[in-house]
């Protein structure tokens, strides 16, 4: 009898194996979950890390902010203490991948960030695979309205904002730049942008991505397992792997659809990250190549110590010269 037991046992748990690897053939689910466990563990440690770099500062943190129906539509707001009069914006949208992260994360930079005299917007927007692209775009187009809706209650000058991300969070920020000042291009979406192209002083974007096509077909990319991660979790994000629907991926590409009207932009990313090589430079180059005005700070090679993805977090010595070099961008395009 028992020797039956067993067997049936091991027959159960070989179809369970069976069935779990037909799953991950179907579907990115099992693939995305391994990648936002791995992310937020990345993230967590980067917070921590960041609390205790920075000094002590003077901010107010408005948590939760329901700015949509969705229940993950939710905003923070970083606001300086010592002054009431109305300051720059930087609404900042947080990576993670398309299917991971927070608007937390960066809580310790952003209220350094507002220390130096800005009202941050941190924003959470839905994860795939729960929820599909363009979801994520439509909900920070309704978060763009509520912060014009509430600028009196924050001490927001919305003539003076800027559009920031990093990582995935890069990829929409700019994606929604594309929308606001290519007519061509917002006439493929079924909303109207809440900001327009002069609400815009300028672009922040670190560590991003603006080539879709290639994480999705994992072209040019020389290690398996990072090709692997890139199609899982362009997959979760949109529904679809490229070979299903390029033309979705193709779409999300920010870099194909600039033009002269796009803002100002800083761009920055790590030398140890691949895709400074293959998205952030090409980017600056498409831009400046367009006339748009571009402030970058990238490494070169031989620099030490070597900055991955997301190293803008990474309060150093480097990580504070980044952030300077960031802030001292902000007041020249508030002074132009």
């Amino acid at each position: 009898m028992f020797s039956d037991v067993r067997r049936n046992v091991g027959m159960v748990l070989v179809l369970l194996l069976v069935v779990t690897i037909i799953y991950c053939f179907v579907s990115p689910a099992p693939r995305s979950l391994l990648i936002r466990l791995l992310f937020d563990k990345d993230a967590r440690m980067k917070r921590e890390a960041m609390a205790e770099a920075i000094p002590e500062v003077d901010v107010k943190i408005y948590t939760d902010l329901v700015y949509g129906d969705m229940d993950d539509a939710l905003l923070d707001i970083y606001v300086p203490n010592n002054t009431q009069e109305k300051l720059p914006v930087i609404i900042w949208t947080h990576g993670g991948a398309w299917i991971s992260g927070d608007k937390m994360d960066a809580s310790p930079y952003f209220q350094l960030l507002a220390d130096r005299g800005f009202v941050v917007v941190s924003i959470n927007y839905s994860l795939g695979p729960k929820n599909l692209y363009p979801t994520q775009l439509q909900q920070l187009n309704v978060a763009h309205q509520y912060i014009l809706d509430h600028a009196d209650d924050y001490q927001m000058d919305t003539n003076s904002i800027f559009l920031a991300g990093d990582s995935a969070g890069a990829q929409l920020s700019s994606q929604m730049a594309a929308i606001i000042t290519n007519p061509s291009y917002q006439s493929t979406f079924t909303f109207e942008p809440s900001l327009s192209a002069e609400d815009i002083k300028g672009m922040i974007l670190y560590c991003g991505v603006y080539d879709m096509r290639i994480l999705g077909s994992g072209e040019g990319i020389d290690s398996g397992i990072i090709a692997w991660g890139f199609k899982a979790a362009t997959w979760a994000y949109f529904g679809e792997n490229y070979d299903q629907n390029p033309e979705v991926y193709e779409q999300a590409s920010s870099i194909r659809y600039i033009t002269p009207n796009f803002p100002d932009t800083f761009i920055s990313g790590g030398h140890g990250d691949g895709l400074t090589n293959m998205q952030s430079k090409p980017m600056a180059e498409a831009l400046s190549d367009m006339g748009v005005s571009v402030t970058t700070l990238f490494y070169e090679d031989d620099h030490l110590p070597l900055h991955d993805h997301e190293n803008q977090f990474i309060l150093d010595a480097d990580g504070f010269e980044n952030f300077e070099t960031m802030v001292s961008y902000i007041h020249q395009k508030l002074n132009e």
